[in-house]
């Protein structure tokens, strides 16, 4: 979140380049996921794009080997085409989730996603009053006000929002794809080891690690089929979120979200004029 004066947080606000994945232990370089939403609307929403994100990498793994046989199966995909893939097939169906909110104690946060890309969270605490919003559409990133001013709290401001800006959003051009706030990262790589063959239906996992090798997000797309992403496990809290589960549903029906209408958009210029005068 940025807030008036200062910077508590940095975000990714633009989408970084897909390269392979060299490493099957490769550390992740940027917070990702479900939980970024939370974060990067409101890191941006007072103040704008912060650039770009590290490069995720150029490079092409070769270390996929073949079966010598009469008549030898398929190489596995390389892990950045079934991450690829999965992503694809996410943003194409539109999808609904749910989880753990980041910044709220005991909060929780549901994502609609449209097949059109627009992207709109809620979040319900008991520090908010009201379920805050936050919508990415085309590059733009748009925060309700009472939660935006929830979160400056947070970070000690004393901030009165006056009556009149109850009911808008502040919106802040960020760049870039909103998939990057909820997609699966290029540094995640297929494990084995967390595939669930007996789940219904069954899912591979694709696993972003740390620089130790211990997971930080598992991801599970559906082992048949279309590769949809189905849950993502934290079994720590991170950067992108704190631990538990996210659960994916509603792939295909999840329907569009509703964008704020030009009339209820503030900048963030505004927005700070409007404080310092009230």
């Amino acid at each position: 979140m940025r807030a008036v004066g200062h910077t508590p947080r940095p975000v990714v606000a633009v989408r970084p380049s897909r390269g392979a994945v060299d490493s099957p232990r490769r550390s992740r370089g940027v917070p990702r996921g479900i939980a970024l939403l939370a974060v990067a609307a409101l890191t941006v929403s007072c103040g704008g794009s912060d650039g770009g994100s590290p490069d995720a990498g150029e490079e092409t793994s070769a270390q996929w080997p073949l079966v010598a046989a009469p008549e030898p199966p398929a190489a596995p995909e390389p892990a950045d085409a079934l991450v690829a893939a999965a992503n694809e097939a996410m943003a194409a169906a539109g999808f609904r989730a749910r989880g753990a909110a980041v910044g709220f104690d005991s909060g929780e946060q549901e994502m609609l996603v449209s097949a059109e890309g627009t992207v709109h969270i809620t979040i319900t605490s008991p520090e908010l009053a009201e379920p805050g919003e936050m919508v990415c559409r085309d590059g733009v990133v748009y925060t309700s006000v009472p939660l935006h001013a929830a979160r400056l709290r947070q970070a000690g401001e004393a901030v009165t929002v006056p009556a009149d800006l109850e009911g808008h959003f502040i919106g802040s051009p960020v760049g870039g794809d909103c998939r990057v706030l909820w997609e699966i990262p290029a540094e995640a790589v297929p494990d084995p080891g967390y595939d669930r063959a007996d789940a219904s239906p069954p899912t591979r996992a694709l696993v972003v690690s740390d620089e130790r090798g211990e997971p930080l997000e598992i991801h599970h797309v559906a082992a048949e089929g279309d590769p949809l992403l189905l849950r993502v496990e934290r079994p720590v809290d991170s950067a992108s979120g704190p631990a538990g589960e996210t659960e994916f549903l509603d792939h295909g029906e999840a329907g569009s979200p509703r964008v704020p209408a030009d009339s209820a958009v503030v900048s963030p210029e505004e927005f700070r004029n409007l404080l310092e005068g009230g």
